[in-house]
């Protein structure tokens, strides 16, 4: 109720220690909740420094283990190839060393040629070519003289010979040739191997 004609009553003592204490109670909460702030700040800031240290080093150690671990895999896979190729160079070396191959005989030629291709079924084409490039025989039906004047040019008198690696785009792959001297008694060239390995 209203006295006075309508005016509100006076403060009193303790309605007015009540304003002031809320008002340092509001200053108080204010004040507090700014320094927990800044503490927390202060708290967080080496925390978000040390974190993203952390993970930089993480991504560096994580970046380093796999970059390791592909090197390895290059490396073994370069490693297999290699042993690979060399074992495909030993067949060669061993094919020219055959009789039948020193022979120059076709038809002694073609069952052992067609055995080889049979068994280790990595030679899509083996060929055998007289001295004067003259196709003897060839495992895949070729039987004209181009074709082994294209294979005896690449060969090297006396000598085992590898291609480089190219591509067929009509069977989608890669190949390589090797070749390889066929020596008679007198260890004269007689003629060539070549085995197309693809």
């Amino acid at each position: 109720m209203l006295q006075n004609g309508g005016e509100s009553p006076p403060l009193t003592s303790l309605s007015w220690e009540k304003d002031v204490y809320l008002k340092k109670s509001h200053i108080y909460d204010s004040l507090q909740i700014k320094l927990m702030l800044l503490f927390f700040v202060f708290a967080l800031v080496p925390l978000c420094v040390l974190g993203a240290f952390y993970i930089k080093t993480a991504e560096q150690l994580i970046l380093k283990m796999v970059t390791n671990q592909i090197d390895g895999v290059t490396i073994d896979k370069a490693t297999l190839l290699d042993r690979w190729i060399s074992e495909r160079k030993a067949d060669l070396a061993v094919m020219a060393g055959s009789s039948i191959l020193r022979s120059l005989d076709a038809g002694q030629i073609a069952s052992y040629l067609e055995l080889v291709r049979n068994n280790y079924r990595v030679y899509s084409d083996i060929s055998v070519v007289s001295r004067d490039g003259a196709l003897v025989y060839s495992s895949s039906g070729g039987t004209t003289g181009l074709h082994a004047e294209v294979r005896f040019n690449h060969a090297t008198p006396a000598v085992l010979h590898m291609s480089d690696i190219d591509f067929n785009p009509d069977q989608n792959e890669s190949f390589f040739q090797i070749s390889a001297p066929l020596l008679n008694d007198a260890q004269e060239v007689a003629g060539y191997v070549f085995a197309t390995v693809g």
